[in-house]
């Protein structure tokens, strides 16, 4: 919401004798709004006499009334209680009572929260004492403030309802709204308070309260992003009231709308207006700024450039150069063709990045610079640089308070990490995203995080072989069956378990996961999955039956290849070759219909000349064995297939041509061991 607007005189040029005599009453005035509500025609934050009172000439209570507008209010108090004491049940004890309420109160405000308790106590005494006096609605007016300073929100707006429905016709019906409208901000209600605001009859409050009125609301507005209906809501503040001039911020915020609405011919003479009030304040660029972007929103570029120009030349303190810089930048950027590499947009990105880091690690940021360092990391995401746009947008976020804008942070934080993590995936930049994901972890896990982007940080983790990160992040996603992306979360871990050797949690996964998901796209591979779990374990039978029962349930799948390969291993392993040859033989007649690669088949060669050679069928051996060299001349394959191409040879009585290759073997081969082997066939002879 609305704070009031203080410039620190470290951080900004010298201002002139005159604005510091407005900055001198505008801190008044804000501090005065703060704690007590507005300035309404007649001033109800004085005591409230009853008309039946004369107590008001009288010399206790004009005393009184000298301290509490000098603003000596512990003096003032302890007077009320000294004439409290002295008093019979009456008029003055009435007043009395109901002023002991209003000094605790003005304490408290002070900052002595030790009061609000004294301040209630002594409210709800004078109202049980005296129900029907004057004073029992500005008594409940100021019950409910105080229970708003307590932050107990229910029943501050209880009191204000309580006004309202028991005295409707009181001078303090429109401050009770008021009072409700401010409670529910307090609150974090904002949409409630909006209403609030709107049940406010603003006839009947002053011209200088209506205006006061509307500001807050089309503060509230503002925050939400609702720049239409603040813009309407600024427009409607009584013309001649210097309300919005009083106070900078809702002045830029004002133009800021209408700039946002493209209302940019209004926007414009307000920024202007603004920067000839306002010349030395940090706001001061940025309106020049706005004025830059409307024209170049409208297709004026030269008159934008000369805006972006002005930012350039005007002179500031050194402390105050990086948001100069930072907008020029921007408005460099603007003018650079989105998503193509140039010299002036690279520049641009270079000194937004390196401004945005200075202006983050600086003092906390006004709200105005918050939403330009935003717009910062969105136009560098626009321009491709979507590194540069989450780093700033990441500190941003862990520099904020709690706000509404950090709402909105948080949220174009998530789409552009997804689109980082997605970008970086794709360009295997995997170590990048988990350097990102560890820099801004609590914002990659909150609440408005999405479980896509989480899964994506998950597969990097995986790749790099971070298998415990990477239980942690697809647990818990897996664990919530109501998750649209609980299904691949739950394949995924399934998977990283049976990479770790954890083949009981893999087991239980996949059981899980094929109860809970039987119609999953993922079903052939959870399937693919659970046989090679039986492999790995060493229950051969098993993953057989499971390998053969896949085959014959997906006999197009993407995966036919690699299960057939799994299930000739396992007969392999388990010692039975013919059902491996069987599966190689099926294989190349499908390899040759289908037109596989040559690497494809001559990987298939190379395993069904390895299994005629096992099962001592030497000539049809040496034929896929030449087969395999017709495709791969150089490489350990090849020298495996020539060494047994030569076994093949001297087993079918072909020693000659086999010698001639153990020959070239022993004096040509890489692999040592084939070397030496080659070499003593070759002494043998």
């Amino acid at each position: 919401m609305m704070k009031p607007f203080i410039i620190q005189n470290h951080t900004r040029p010298p201002f002139t004798v005159s604005f510091v005599r407005i900055l001198s009453v505008l801190s008044v005035v804000i501090l005065s709004i703060a704690f007590h509500g507005f300035a309404l025609a007649d001033d109800r934050s004085l005591p409230f006499f009853p008309k039946k009172d004369i107590t008001k000439k009288d010399k206790p209570f004009g005393d009184i009334l000298k301290d509490y507008r000098r603003k000596n209010y512990a003096i003032a108090l302890k007077k009320t209680v000294r004439l409290k004491k002295d008093q019979q049940k009456g008029p003055i004890e009435e007043t009395a009572l109901f002023l002991l309420g209003d000094l605790h109160l003005k304490l408290a405000e002070e900052g002595d929260s030790r009061h609000l308790r004294k301040a209630l106590t002594a409210f709800q005494s004078a109202r049980a004492s005296y129900p029907n006096s004057e004073n029992a609605a500005r008594g409940l007016w100021r019950i409910g403030q105080t229970y708003a300073l307590l932050d107990l929100y229910y029943e501050s707006i209880a009191n204000y309802n309580r006004l309202l429905i028991k005295q409707p016709e009181s001078l303090f019906t429109s401050w009770a709204q008021l009072g409700i409208a401010e409670t529910y901000t307090r609150w974090g209600k904002i949409e409630k308070a909006i209403e609030s605001y709107n049940k406010i009859n603003l006839h009947k409050i002053s011209t200088e309260g209506r205006s006061e009125v509307l500001m807050k609301q089309a503060d509230l507005l503002y925050q939400l992003d609702r720049f239409e209906a603040s813009y309407r809501t600024y427009e409607k503040i009584p013309k001649g009231v210097d309300t919005l001039k009083m106070m900078p911020e809702a002045f830029f915020q004002h133009a800021d709308s209408a700039h946002r609405t493209k209302h940019y011919k209004r926007s414009r003479k307000l920024f202007m207006n603004f920067f000839d009030l306002y010349p030395n304040t940090f706001l001061a660029p940025i309106a020049l700024s706005k004025i830059g972007e409307s024209w170049y929103l409208e297709g004026k570029n030269t008159l934008s450039r000369s805006f972006s120009k002005r930012i350039r030349s005007l002179k500031s303190a050194s402390s105050d150069r990086n948001i100069y810089d930072l907008l020029a930048a921007i408005n460099d950027l603007r003018f650079s063709p989105e998503g193509k590499k140039n010299r002036a947009g690279g520049l641009a990105l270079k000194e937004i990045e390196k401004r945005a880091a200075a202006l983050l690690a600086g003092p906390p940021l006004p709200l105005p610079l918050q939403r330009v360092i935003l717009e910062a990391a969105e136009e560098s995401a626009r321009h491709g640089a979507l590194v540069i746009a989450l780093n700033i947008e990441g500190t941003l976020l862990n520099r904020l308070p709690s706000s509404l804008l950090k709402k909105k942070v948080r949220s174009v934080f998530q789409k552009t990490a997804d689109k980082t993590i997605e970008k970086l995936l794709k360009e295997n930049e995997t170590t990048r995203v988990v350097e990102l994901y560890h820099r801004y972890q609590a914002d990659f896990q909150s609440k408005k995080s999405n479980g896509s982007l989480l899964l994506k940080v998950a597969i990097a983790h995986a790749q790099t072989g971070l298998f415990p990160e990477v239980v942690k992040l697809l647990t818990p996603i897996a664990e919530n069956e109501n998750n649209a992306l609980g299904e691949e979360a739950l394949f995924q871990l399934t998977e990283v378990h049976f990479q770790t050797g954890e083949y009981n949690n893999a087991e239980e996964n996949a059981r899980r996961f094929l109860k809970q998901y039987p119609k999953s796209i993922r079903l052939p591979d959870i399937l693919e999955l659970s046989a090679k779990l039986k492999d790995r374990q060493g229950k051969m039978d098993q993953a057989i039956q499971e390998y053969r029962s896949w085959l014959k349930r997906y006999p197009k799948h993407r995966n036919k290849d690699q299960v057939s390969f799994l299930l000739a291993d396992a007969h392999q392993r388990k010692g039975d070759l013919r059902p491996v040859l069987e599966v190689y033989t099926k294989m190349n007649s499908s390899f040759k219909k289908l037109n596989k690669s040559k690497e494809q088949r001559s990987e298939l060669h190379l395993k069904l000349a390895d299994t005629y050679f096992m099962l001592g069928r030497y000539k049809k051996s040496a034929e896929f064995y030449h087969l395999v060299l017709k495709g791969t001349t150089k490489g350990e394959k090849a020298e495996w297939a020539q060494f047994q191409l030569a076994m093949s040879y001297e087993r079918i009585g072909k020693k000659n041509k086999g010698a001639q290759i153990f020959t070239q073997l022993a004096e040509r081969a890489k692999d040592p061991l084939l070397k030496g082997l080659s070499a003593q066939k070759t002494n043998t002879r």
